[in-house]
């Protein structure tokens, strides 16, 4: 059954002695029309809503245009249910949740005198339903505050809808007032009502063939749609499969949270909604070959089980979702977890890598580190899960080592070797992270540089009788020593400016900052706390082998090269290669 209704009718607005209660059922995905769009200066739903309705009004009001605006259907379920006597209205949501909730905030933001009596229930996440149900008592406009998704979402849409009054004719309290009028009469939608066993269905059917429903809100649909098919009319059967659908809807949501937080995101790379929880599943639970979730192939995967099947691989999620948790919390396991990513190749890689550790957590201390070793040399998953012995290398293993070890022992690793001193440099300021239990922050994988803790450009070498710089510029020989220049030929071979001795690891901002700055000024500014404009955003502070080098009394020739010979013998120690001597 449909018809046409405007909103003061939709709403019930004159029926208000009848109880009605719009339900947001608990299939629903989180509202998201505040979300912006990904182009910059476009709008999101929820203000592209408001322009057109304001366009729209401003045509009728300047030019006594009487058309009517419409709005898309709305498909909803009409129940009458009865709780300690006190009988509700039920409509319940299948179509139309973005809609209402926006046009419920929008009213609210325009002051409606009536707003109480539009009655707005989120059926299952409870912040959200008491985040509507107070909102007349008062707005938490503090944006810093970490909200679940939707009160997030809700929030932005109350923003925007403020920002848009705010720059429109609705300053105008009397032109708000006909512009509230306007919306209760003028606005149309097509109100469809259908059977409530039809409801999960429709709504899969429905929001399938959006190109905005994304296959794991599908997942979500489908789930909770088999969860609600009941096998018995028993009431109290009834009953427990609600809990359980309720249950499984709370959970999947705490997932989509913790997905959507923003170390998990940059942690493991990812965009989608639930991260890479049912890509992993599917790859887990297939050919390994497929790395992208198809609502196909999961919908495949819960044909395949026995009657409880739905129960099954809900059960499975919520271990891999468990694991995946467990291996982001736990701060050693976390920081070779993603130094090992760091060395991913693709997709498949990367899964793989995450199965491993997934699989070895327990073991941080042994098969961990020496997997995240390896593969920070290049050693590819197949050939580590090959050896027997993992803690003990094989000749290829050593080979390979030995062959890193040479080009970072080289006089030259600047612009040379990057990719090596990048990786080895990053896993010593892990070490100490892990010393301490405490993540390492990766940000700066993103926003590395190298830096020479002895400036490049204070050294000079010899051709004759004449003396040149780093950049071949031809120098005074009176203002070598006086302006504190090094020659290069003092490292006798053993050595240079551009030696891992004399490389640090650092974000490029901050190595811009030092510029060819002295080693003492480049000291004074990374320990100056109290430096009012580097002091509390000079990020490289939480790097401490890099501290550990910053924190020498002085530095030329010697130390460059002592700190050379360190490195060595600590890659020497960590590969398990011969003449390691003593750390």
């Amino acid at each position: 059954m449909s018809e046409f209704k405007s909103l003061s009718k939709y709403f019930h607005l004159d029926e208000y002695d009848k109880n009605y209660v719009f339900i947001v059922p608990n299939y629903q995905r989180g509202f998201k029309w505040s979300v912006k769009a990904i182009d910059k200066g476009k709008d999101s739903a929820v203000e592209k809503l408001l322009k057109d309705l304001l366009v729209a009004f401003t045509d009728a009001f300047t030019n006594n245009n009487e058309e009517d605006f419409f709005l898309q259907g709305i498909t909803v379920v009409n129940k009458l249910t009865t709780k300690d006597g006190i009988e509700e209205n039920q409509i319940i949501l299948i179509d139309g949740q973005q809609r209402t909730t926006t046009l419920y905030f929008l009213l609210w933001c325009l002051d409606f005198e009536k707003l109480n009596e539009i009655k707005l229930r989120y059926d299952v996440r409870e912040e959200s339903k008491q985040f509507i149900a107070n909102l007349n008592n008062g707005f938490d406009i503090d944006v810093n505050k970490k909200d679940s998704q939707d009160i997030f979402y809700f929030k932005q849409a109350i923003i925007q809808i403020k920002g848009v009054i705010a720059n429109s004719i609705l300053n105008d309290i009397k032109l708000r007032n006909k512009f509230i009028n306007f919306i209760l009469e003028k606005v149309l939608i097509i109100y469809i009502e259908i059977p409530e066993v039809k409801a999960t269905k429709t709504f899969t059917m429905m929001n399938g063939s959006k190109a905005s429903m994304l296959p794991e809100e599908l997942a979500k649909a489908e789930l909770l749609r088999r969860i609600s098919i009941s096998s018995s009319s028993n009431e109290e059967s009834n009953i427990e499969t609600y809990i359980l659908r309720n249950r499984y809807a709370r959970e999947w949501d705490k997932w989509l949270y913790w997905w959507n937080r923003e170390d998990v995101k940059d942690y493991f790379d990812v965009v989608n909604p639930l991260g890479i929880l049912l890509d992993f599943y599917l790859w887990t639970s297939s050919s390994k070959e497929t790395t992208g979730f198809s609502f196909n192939e999961f919908t495949s995967l819960l044909n395949k089980e026995s009657d409880n099947g739905t129960k099954i691989i809900f059960k499975k999620l919520r271990d891999l979702q468990k694991s995946f948790e467990d291996i982001f919390e736990d701060p050693v396991v976390h920081n070779y977890l993603k130094l090992s990513l760091i060395c991913s190749k693709d997709s498949t890689d990367k899964f793989k890598i995450i199965e491993f550790y997934i699989l070895n957590k327990s073991n941080k201390s042994s098969v961990i580190k020496a997997y995240t070793n390896y593969r920070l040399i290049g050693i590819n998953h197949a050939l580590i899960i090959e050896e027997s012995q993992l803690p003990e290398q094989d000749n290829l293993f050593k080979t390979e080592a030995e062959l890193i070890l040479d080009d970072l022992s080289s006089d030259f690793v600047y612009n040379v070797f990057n990719d090596h001193a990048f990786k080895q440099l990053l896993r010593l300021n892990v070490e100490e992270d892990n010393k301490l239990k405490r993540k390492f922050d990766f940000s700066i994988w993103k926003n590395k540089s190298l830096e020479h803790i002895f400036p490049k450009s204070k050294f000079f070498n010899q051709s004759g009788d004449i003396y040149y710089n780093s950049e071949n510029e031809i120098l005074e020989f009176d203002n070598l020593r006086k302006e504190g220049l090094i020659d290069r030929g003092d490292f006798f071979n053993n050595g240079s400016e551009h030696c891992i001795g004399n490389l640090l690891l650092l974000y490029n901002k901050e190595n811009s900052v030092f510029g060819a700055k002295s080693f003492s000024e480049k000291k004074n500014i990374y320990f100056d706390i109290h430096d009012i404009q580097r002091g509390s955003i000079f990020k490289s502070r939480h790097l401490l082998h890099t501290i550990s080098v910053f924190s020498k009394e002085k530095w030329g020739v010697k130390e460059i090269q002592e700190n050379k010979e360190l490195f060595i013998t600590r890659f020497k120690k960590d590969y398990n290669l011969k003449d390691i001597g003593n750390v």
